[in-house]
């Protein structure tokens, strides 16, 4: 009896983890969301085709500094000096 119950209370807890997982991630999703609305509503050309092709055009290059930087941090040697080099 007391097992059941214990293994009951384990399976509440990994329950409530996941369900707090999940709310971060819809969380930051629903955060995105709103930033893009309010500086789409506040700037008039925000969704302007000019700036998708800004976005766009920047996108490769910080992708490469960001894969670099995240095996850079993994491997241990931490290293955040990037932002003066791009």
């Amino acid at each position: 009896m007391k097992i059941d119950r214990m293994e009951h209370e384990a399976k509440r807890k990994d329950i409530g983890r996941e369900l707090g997982t999940k709310f971060e991630e819809l969380f930051i999703f629903l955060a995105l969301l709103l930033l893009i609305g309010f500086f789409g509503i506040v700037a008039d050309n925000f969704f302007s085709m000019a700036t998708i092709t800004a976005i766009l055009t920047q996108l490769p290059s910080l992708t490469v500094v960001t894969i670099g930087m995240t095996l850079v941090l993994i491997s241990g040697g931490i290293d955040l000096s990037v932002g003066s080099v791009v």
